[in-house]
């Protein structure tokens, strides 16, 4: 079972975008709780504009993602016995096949709440100029 993911270029107001390949990589400051490699896979603001704009487009995936992830436990549900709750043994292929689904969607949502996390601490650190 496969899972794919739209990446969208967002260069719409962003002003460190240009035809949807980043200009700038530096951080100036980091979420203290996200590990330094994470933000490899991040684009620097060079705004607090075109943070607050990136921030809600990962707030917006992760909320797709959570969406995702309850259609899977109705999925899962619906394949369960609904007299005693168990998986039967005809079901069981397609009863992992949901879980390792579910699993890669969860990783995807955490994704996007902690590049939503960076982009939100970038704006504090800005308006807190810390």
């Amino acid at each position: 079972m496969a899972i794919s993911t739209f990446h969208a270029s967002y260069s719409r107001g962003l002003s460190n975008y240009h035809m949807g390949v980043a200009t700038s990589s530096r951080w100036e400051k980091l979420h203290p709780h996200l590990n330094t490699s994470f933000y490899e896979k991040l684009t620097a603001p060079a705004s607090q504009q075109d943070a607050k704009i990136l921030s809600r487009t990962h707030k917006d995936a992760a909320e797709d993602f959570q969406l995702q992830i309850d259609v899977v436990d109705q999925e899962i549900l619906m394949i369960k016995d609904p007299v005693d709750g168990t998986v039967p043994e005809y079901n069981c292929e397609q009863y992992e096949d949901y879980l390792e689904k579910k699993k890669r969607l969860m990783l995807s949502k955490r994704f996007h709440v902690n590049a939503m996390n960076a982009y939100d601490y970038f704006c504090y650190c800005k308006s807190n100029a810390i």
